[in-house]
């Protein structure tokens, strides 16, 4: 059903912390809603215009967006699951979930060519200051910066990389720093 993303927060705003803020990482859907919020707090447009006027429209993602639930989209894949005790070789379609539910934490659409303009800009270090790029890259957790796994391996190659999956889709999406290679995967 439906929701909004005041409605999420509300769910979770009396909720004790887990940890002290910075002390620690830990994944979460509601953290990236709430991001969205204050995006368009601070912004003045809806998640969906700034994220399309800022970073999208700027490096020509003409096939990625973010799926508000208000028309439908044209073109987008059926996603796909199998259940646990079956026969592997089984799928039905996954469970759908209106795409108000994750909002900013997995309501967009991208294919392979568009994921790969976002790779080309934080090679270039495109869209944002040079500070803004290095903050954004500079891990806070061990291998965690802001919003972006980052990793040095014992060759000493840099990575920067996230995964993402929502019902029936799983993404992945790696940046081999050091020799500028991107490793793009959807399913």
């Amino acid at each position: 059903a439906a929701t909004t993303p005041a409605e999420t927060a509300g769910r979770v705003k009396d909720l004790p912390l887990e940890f002290v803020p910075g002390a620690q990482y830990k994944y979460s859907n509601t953290g990236y809603v709430l991001l969205g919020i204050a995006i368009e707090k601070a912004s003045g447009e809806s998640y969906a215009q700034f994220v399309q006027a800022n970073i999208l429209g700027p490096l020509g993602m003409k096939d990625t967006g973010v799926e508000t639930g208000a028309a439908a989209v044209a073109g987008l894949a059926v996603g796909y699951t199998r259940e646990r005790d079956e026969d592997p070789a089984i799928l039905k379609p996954a469970p759908p979930i209106h795409m108000s539910v994750p909002f900013a934490a997995g309501a967009m659409y991208s294919t392979v060519g568009d994921l790969l303009k976002l790779d080309r800009a934080i090679a270039s270090r495109a869209l944002l200051k040079n500070e803004s790029w290095e903050r954004m890259l500079t891990p806070v957790q061990p291998q965690y910066a802001y919003g972006l796994i980052v990793r040095t391996g014992p060759d000493g190659r840099t990575s920067i990389s996230h995964a993402g999956g929502i019902n029936g889709f799983t993404s992945s999406f790696m940046r081999i720093v050091d020799d500028d290679i991107a490793i793009i995967a959807l399913r």
